[in-house]
């Protein structure tokens, strides 16, 4: 999938995104300088004592420093790629932000605009109107997150046991929630087991560390930067209250109910619409649908999931409903 760049007007360009590429460098490297500086501990006596030029935690907070920049830069330098695979479509930005803009200025009409630029492909732009309505909105921001995960995670083939769905459509979550709040999407399955007691591998004889599967827990991505909270609620479900949840959770809800073979099974219901007859039609990403040839893999309409052909009452025969926080 191509890198993107979301972005208002004038914010950036490519004369700009050069500037902060090349002043990233010098500050990395002039970073990298002085925590060479300060690990060589330079000292002096006087009267006979022994100070040094560097505390320990100075040379601590060097190395910090120097680390967030090598992270920064290293994100500079994914955009910095899209100039090189692009350059047409940023040029194309700078024209329209010289000539197009100027005629949306006098316009009054100043809603916000977001350009869209991927790599190797044309710039492109979105209208983001004060005016939208709640549902347009709401669709905008579904739609950057079906792009940026376009199919969830596979359910496990090589282990045996239950809670294999559960963990698979949570690690679908969590990835689809980083691509909500603007992360590279990161987590992955072993990732979701080991927060649950495991050690990265299911236990040899089929059992899961905690009967609760992966509600409740917290997830803590894997550079221990963001913290997730699996909230969950208990009982039937209704399709207003999925549309309800999916509102405020746009990256998707977990969904655990009964199939026809006497098992619960758990999907990620990733997003909605309104039909033109005023009806409901959900989409969602089952484990199962990625792992077989028989079912279309990642973000499909509801009815077309394998969990539907083993209840086609999801919704109203949950068992639990879960989300992030």
């Amino acid at each position: 999938m191509a890198d993107e760049i979301y972005l208002k007007t004038g914010e950036l360009s490519s004369a700009l995104l050069r500037k902060a590429v090349s002043k990233a460098e010098n500050a990395q490297k002039k970073a990298g300088a002085a925590g060479d500086e300060a690990h060589w501990g330079h000292s002096w006596s006087w009267g006979g004592n022994t100070y040094q030029l560097f505390s320990t935690n100075a040379e601590s907070l060097i190395w910090s420093a120097d680390s967030k920049l090598e992270e920064v830069l290293g994100k500079l330098e994914k955009l910095a790629a899209i100039l090189e695979s692009g350059p047409e479509a940023m040029k194309e930005i700078d024209r329209k932000y010289k000539s197009d803009l100027k005629d949306w200025r006098k316009s009054g009409n100043h809603g916000e605009i977001l350009w869209i630029v991927g790599g190797g492909a044309t710039a492109g732009a979105t209208n983001i109107n004060s005016n939208k309505s709640p549902e347009d909105k709401y669709r905008d921001t579904v739609d950057r997150i079906n792009k940026a995960v376009p199919v969830g995670q596979t359910q496990e083939t090589e282990h045996s046991g239950s809670g294999l769905c559960t963990y698979s459509a949570t690690t679908t979550l969590l990835r689809r929630k980083e691509a909500a709040d603007g992360k590279e999407p990161s987590f992955d399955f072993g990732d979701v087991h080991k927060t649950n007691g495991g050690n990265g591998q299911i236990d040899s004889d089929g059992r899961w560390p905690d009967s609760e599967y992966a509600f409740g827990r917290k997830y803590t991505s894997k550079d221990g930067q963001t913290t997730y909270q699996m909230s969950y609620e208990d009982g039937n479900s209704s399709n207003d209250r999925i549309v309800e949840l999916l509102k405020d959770h746009p990256e998707g809800i977990m969904i655990w109910s009964p199939s026809s073979g006497g098992f619960n099974h758990a999907i990620v219901i990733t997003d909605y619409e309104v039909k033109s007859d005023g009806s409901i039609q959900f989409y969602a990403d089952d484990p199962v649908n990625n792992k077989s040839p028989d079912y279309p893999s990642g973000r499909v309409p509801l009815e077309q999931t394998w969990f539907y052909s083993q209840n086609n009452n999801i919704i109203g025969t949950a068992v639990r409903v879960a989300y992030l926080d």
